[in-house]
């Protein structure tokens, strides 16, 4: 059985399914209204500058100019003081730092998807920020990457850019995502790095395969391929 998407990064690759599972954000179902507004402005403005700290400490350390770019413009996000304008209107509504955390977040989203094309792949960026400035709030680990102990082709709705940032060409032989585009960070680090990709490949996580045959050329998915489309795919790469 094949599907298919939108190559982004060239290279034809057959190898097991590691899936990466998307983190929502689950909010209270009430969550009463802040009794002192400021504190919690500032407590919501300190896991987002914790969040940004963290992404620049990560670009540091990174070799690749391309990942640092997309690591400190995940910062920036982070302490875009519109951003933290809007959490101060969410919270004179009534709103509590949970809900107003991510009432600005959705302000945002909607304003840039109705921006289209590169702005609108910037949503995931701004989504990534609110998954790690909620855990923080929460007191939790901030979400990522589960740790490869062998080479594996990466199934995902779609890669958060720091996430995508900390890719290890060795262990991670592709890259086949739900969403995304041929702008989106994942795109452009996975080409960065010469890791086959395809964006944009819809139904492939409920497909639930143990192995896929990707070309990141075509766009290209093969499920769980058997010995004949393994040859294929073999003479192909």
């Amino acid at each position: 059985m094949n599907l298919s998407g939108i190559g982004v990064s060239p290279g034809v690759v057959q190898g097991r399914v590691v899936t990466v599972h998307h983190v929502d954000v689950e909010l209270p179902f009430a969550e009463p209204a802040e009794q002192d507004p400021a504190r919690a402005h500032d407590e919501i403005r300190d896991a987002l500058d914790a969040v940004a700290t963290a992404m620049e400490s990560r670009a540091a350390r990174v070799a690749d100019a391309e990942a640092k770019e997309v690591l400190n413009a995940t910062a920036m996000i982070a302490r875009d003081p519109a951003i933290a304008d809007e959490i101060s209107n969410q919270l004179r509504l009534g709103k509590g730092r949970l809900r107003a955390l991510a009432g600005a977040i959705e302000h945002f989203a909607m304003l840039l998807n109705d921006l289209g094309g590169y702005m609108a792949e910037r949503v995931t960026d701004l989504r990534d920020v609110h998954r790690r400035a909620h855990a923080r709030l929460l007191g939790h680990v901030e979400p990522g990457m589960p740790e490869l102990q062998s080479p594996a082709v990466l199934v995902a709705h779609d890669l958060a850019p720091a996430d995508a940032a900390a890719l290890n060409r060795d262990m991670v032989l592709a890259i086949v995502t739900e969403q995304g585009g041929p702008t989106s960070h994942t795109a452009i680090l996975a080409a960065q790095l010469g890791i086959p990709a395809v964006v944009r490949c819809e139904g492939v996580i409920a497909a639930a395969p143990h192995t896929l045959g990707v070309d990141g050329s075509t766009g290209e998915i093969t499920l769980d391929p058997d010995e004949a489309q393994t040859r294929e795919l073999i003479d192909r790469s």
